[in-house]
């Protein structure tokens, strides 16, 4: 907004949550994915993405890759003919996970450059790929230590989820659309 200190975030419109949760389903098809936890890692891989730890540059090469605003970046690179996805493994586990997803979700949707909009688009993408709704309500409750210990996500990722989840039970979740059926008939 022009004269005024506050800066308005971008909402993502519902059309384009559904997007994007569409494409979730999509990469579970593409990779076969039937069980939890998911393995990001072993999904980049897969794809033939180059996964680079910031810990193989060392800090006093890079520094201003480590900090705690920065936990990864991708791009395509020419040069190996794939993308690279720079990320800092001095993270815990759960949100290097979250982190990859997150990168991922960048490649699939297409974002050609960093955005706030951007952001919020990855950031749903990996917080429904990691623990995506229907199968919150298939195999955890709504409690976020129920999430974290089935999905192996962080605390902030599985208070999202469950604040996620809770929506979508109250607004749809008793009639799944074409695309959580083919998802929740992947796990049976």
């Amino acid at each position: 907004m022009i004269g005024t200190d506050k800066v308005v975030a971008s909402k993502i419109p519902k059309w384009r949550y559904d997007e994007i949760e569409r494409k979730v389903v999509d990469l579970y098809i593409e990779q076969d994915i039937h069980s939890f936890p998911l393995d990001p890692f072993k999904i980049l891989e897969k794809r033939g993405y180059k996964l680079i730890p910031f810990s193989k540059f060392g800090i006093e090469a890079c520094p201003e890759l480590v900090n705690d605003d920065n936990d990864a970046f991708s791009f395509y690179s020419p040069e190996y003919k794939t993308h690279l996805i720079i990320y800092n493994d001095e993270k815990p586990l759960p949100r290097i996970r979250f982190t990859l997803m997150h990168e991922l979700g960048h490649i699939d949707l297409g974002h050609k450059g960093e955005s706030d909009l951007a952001r919020r688009e990855a950031d749903a993408y990996a917080g429904y790929a990691l623990a995506p709704s229907p199968l919150i309500s298939k195999y955890a409750s709504e409690d976020v230590f129920d999430i974290m210990s089935v999905f192996w996500v962080s605390r902030e990722c599985a208070d999202v989820r469950s604040y996620s989840y809770t929506n979508w039970k109250q607004y749809g979740g008793r009639f799944l659309k074409d695309y959580e059926i083919v998802l929740v008939n992947l796990f049976k």
